[in-house]
């Protein structure tokens, strides 16, 4: 899926580049534009000011951010739940690099998590709940994919599991949490925003979000081989794009700017307050000092990003947020 393309000569005039956005827009059946000139926030102020930069920033966010409003979530859970078994077999084994590669920064982000009550956000088949549960936390996992659930709920029984659709957010008496946790899960999902939103809201005010993705500047870039140096060609970046990848059997992937991201967690109102680029470990285990020359050259372009957020402001009052649900 391709966003509408905005001649450069208008692209620093906000007026003219919403006019473009629209009329490009009109008869579309996959994309949806945003009528920015008549968005406001709350107190009927301009929500987006078009004599400053950060105008035509959070509109260019928006336009992105709207990019997968065609895309149903129903089809990436049918993926999932086909290639649960396969991803059950990798995902959290001793081969899986990625974990090699994220465990420093899970660990270092969230360090003592005991007493604690975490929700592990896109949970899969609940290995990682496990690992913090069994380090004193209290967790609650949390997925689209019944079939993960289903063995999660199989091996792990004194884990809470909740069954839901992280497109459209948390469901309501979710409870509060001290941390949440989303490890590998953005990059698979059409929409961000309903879910951050309701991660800020579900968060006890200092808790922390922890995301680990694939970094979206490097991965699925093709790697290549010339005059004896490999390099990954890079032949796309800022246009959201949605990729089919073959891992575990195949799924759908929605790749964002890393801005995307970002904009997006600041939007639902979290602080950064941490961003790491893990070194691309070898897939199979090996001590650095035997890596080849290829190995070593793999692990200098990350292809794994790890984001730290925070809630600072306080909770909104509702109450559908401070009752844990019960699940049968």
């Amino acid at each position: 899926m391709q966003p509408f393309e905005v001649p450069v000569e208008i692209e620093d005039d906000p007026v003219k580049r919403r006019r473009a956005l629209r009329e490009q827009g009109e008869g579309s059946t996959t994309h949806h534009v945003v009528d920015l000139m008549a968005h406001r926030g709350p107190a009927g102020a301009d929500w987006l000011p078009e004599d400053r930069p950060i105008g035509r920033n959070l509109e260019r966010w928006l336009f992105v951010w709207d990019s997968f409003a065609g895309v149903s979530s129903s089809e990436d859970i049918m993926h999932w739940d086909t290639v649960a078994d396969v991803y059950a077999d990798t995902v959290g084994q001793p081969e899986d690099s990625f974990l090699r590669r994220a465990e420093p920064a899970l660990r270092a982000a969230i360090p003592s998590p005991s007493g604690q009550r975490i929700l592990d956000v896109g949970c899969g088949h609940g290995w990682l709940a496990n690992q913090y549960e069994q380090r004193g936390a209290q967790v609650v996992g949390i997925d689209g994919s019944q079939r993960l659930i289903d063995k999660a709920r199989a091996q792990y029984s004194s884990i809470e599991w909740i069954l839901h659709d992280l497109d459209a957010g948390l469901p309501p008496g979710v409870g509060l949490f001290d941390a949440a946790i989303a490890h590998m899960v953005l990059m698979d999902l059409p929409r961000l925003a309903p879910l951050l939103r309701d991660l800020h809201r579900a968060l006890q005010p200092g808790g922390k979000f922890v995301a680990t993705i694939l970094h979206p500047s490097f991965f699925n870039q093709q790697i290549q081989r010339t005059d004896d140096a490999w390099h990954r060609e890079v032949t796309g970046y800022l246009s959201p794009q949605r990729w089919w990848i073959d891992s575990f059997g195949g799924h759908w992937h929605y790749h964002r700017a890393l801005e995307s991201y970002i904009s997006e967690l600041v939007a639902a109102g979290f602080v950064i307050t941490g961003l790491s680029e893990p070194r691309s470990l070898p897939h199979e285990p090996a001590d650095e000092a035997d890596w080849n020359d290829y190995q070593t050259w793999f692990a200098d372009i990350p292809t794994m990003l790890v984001i730290e957020a925070e809630k600072r402001s306080l909770p909104h009052a509702d109450e559908s947020w401070s009752t844990p649900m019960s699940q049968s």
